[in-house]
């Protein structure tokens, strides 16, 4: 993960910030690390919500209603 938080510094700054952030400040390089890695590993590492098609319909009702044609307003 630290190589992808490397590459996502250099490719956002220029080629070496990493490592020049890494020497100067390597309190704030770990810091931004352990926040990249939460933020990071979590939405990556669920597969089962972009490959499991029943978790994204309970989390999407109402697209998954329109795609089979019976959405329609509330009847009071």
């Amino acid at each position: 993960m630290e190589s992808a938080f490397i590459d996502f510094l250099d490719q956002l700054y220029q080629r070496g910030y990493a490592e020049d952030f890494k020497e100067n400040n390597p309190d704030a390089y770990y810091s931004q690390l352990a926040e990249f890695e939460n933020q990071y590993s979590d939405k990556h590492n669920d597969t089962s919500y972009v490959s499991n098609g029943s978790r994204r319909s309970q989390d999407r009702p109402a697209a998954n209603r329109s795609r089979q044609g019976i959405r329609r307003p509330n009847a009071n």
